[in-house]
């Protein structure tokens, strides 16, 4: 059964990583770059630590785009895209389940770390 994650401790918890250490050792980077570093974990684990293989045409892959609503504070999930290796979009952040894509992006905890990176 996949694994399912409720929030940031549960996301180190995976990685076996501890919290206060890895903030601390991305404490000097700008808020963007945490966040990105931070987003790059949560992708991971929703992956299971898979690499996408952009060799391979046929692997979907997702990934979220977003909308900004001033109402919500930030950017708020909009859709999500699906792509194969040819596509002209980031490849870091995307995920290799669609249903991943959608839980980590209704996760408050883990949109707030989006919000970090978009603004």
């Amino acid at each position: 059964m996949k694994q399912k994650f409720k929030n940031l401790d549960e996301i180190y918890s995976f990685h076996k990583i501890n919290r206060e250490e890895f903030e601390q050792s991305i404490s000097n980077l700008s808020p963007d770059t945490q966040a990105y570093e931070v987003l790059k974990l949560i992708v991971a684990a929703y992956n299971n630590n898979e690499k996408p293989d952009f060799s391979n045409w046929d692997q979907t892959k997702y990934e979220p785009w977003f909308d900004y609503d001033s109402s919500a504070g930030g950017f708020v999930y909009f859709v999500s895209a699906y792509w194969n290796s040819h596509a002209s979009v980031g490849s870091r952040l995307c995920y290799l389940n669609l249903n991943d894509l959608k839980e980590a992006t209704s996760n408050d905890e883990f949109m707030k770390i989006y919000n970090q990176y978009l603004n």
